[in-house]
């Protein structure tokens, strides 16, 4: 009979941001203000102009990505991952119109690849994107800044504006822009919400990691591609092995993009810190753990697990240090 070894979370916290601990607003929280072509998935008309939007077709382009989405396919979808983005051009824009109820409070949600741009000045930075809610007929503005988090993103990042309707209002415009230089956009939501809570369902916790079940390996261990922390990997496969009889697979890091992918397809051990395993590099950059040169310091080493991080029921155990004597402990 096959051994199974699982990891749970009472022995190892997880690191994760605020963000990744909700899951999309529940069910009856707030009502799809009825944004039209909101992931643009529909095929432009034939003078180009992009369904349910209005803008200047020579400045939008539709796009392949392969990014997760943070909000996953819309119902009856079958968009798991990728799909269609648009393009706007520097100085481009597009928006559309719909119905708004005063008195109401208006979430708008966008997933945007951007950048920054510096000044002339020197330390100070523009954004390169904007996204702005309109209330009508008052034209009363909330807007807001789409800024990369790390200067030339990898990754699409969720960015939100939102506040409540005015008296006499009968429409909201969304309209998202590109001031500074081209930028993507991707999973448009405008919510209506009776008050002004945001609402949030916890997500699933996934507390366990399954190594080996039913006699199949669950995890690969990602060890560097500099070839660092070999023999390390090969003693943790080894002693899985001894355990289940089960060979655990071991890759390199340059097999995963996680900044673009935004999704784990098994669980993973991965070992080292950010400046010498991809994977936690990774990680690092999208705020989901803290494996550096600085962190655990000189001679300190962890094993933590961090628990799907990408909503997608996969977890990474961490087992790192900052120097080679942390790890060899």
């Amino acid at each position: 009979m096959s051994r199974h070894i699982t990891l749970s979370c009472c022995l190892w916290a997880a690191v994760a941001v605020v963000a990744s601990l909700c899951a999309p607003a529940a069910p009856g929280a707030g009502v799809d203000a009825g944004l039209v072509n909101s992931s643009f998935e529909a095929a432009p008309d034939a003078q180009g102009r992009v369904p349910g939007w209005e803008g200047n077709p020579g400045q939008l382009a539709l796009v392949d990505v392969d990014h997760r989405g943070r909000r996953g396919p819309p119902a009856g979808e079958a968009r798991p991952y990728g799909g269609k983005a648009l393009a706007i051009a520097k100085g481009g824009a597009v928006s559309q119109t719909v119905p708004a109820t005063a008195g109401r409070h208006y979430a708008l949600t966008v997933l945007a690849h951007t950048r920054l741009i510096p000044e002339p000045e020197g330390d100070r930075f523009r954004s390169t994107g904007r996204l702005e809610l309109t209330f009508l007929p008052s034209e009363t503005k909330l807007r807001a800044d789409m800024i990369s988090p790390f200067g030339d993103s990898r990754e699409f990042v969720d960015y939100f504006v939102g506040g409540q309707a005015p008296e006499g209002t009968q429409h909201v415009r969304v309209a998202l822009s590109a001031p500074g230089s081209d930028v993507k956009v991707d999973d448009v939501q405008l919510v209506a919400h009776e008050d002004s809570y945001t609402h949030f369902a916890l997500k699933r916790f996934c507390i366990d990691t399954a190594i080996v079940a039913d006699g199949q390996p669950r995890t690969k261990i990602v060890l560097p591609e500099s070839g660092a922390y070999d023999a390390l990997g090969q003693r943790i496969a080894g002693h899985v092995r001894q355990l289940t009889g089960v060979d655990v697979p071991i890759v390199r890091d340059s097999a995963f993009d996680l900044c673009r992918d935004q999704r784990l397809d098994e669980n993973l051990i991965a070992l080292g810190h950010r400046s010498t395993n991809r994977v936690i590099s990774d990680l690092y950059d999208l705020y989901y753990c803290i494996l550096d040169l600085r962190y655990p310091g000189k001679g300190g080493s962890v094993v933590r697990s961090l628990h799907d991080p990408f909503g997608d029921g996969r977890n990474v155990l961490l087992v790192g240090a900052s120097d080679d004597g942390g790890m060899k402990k």
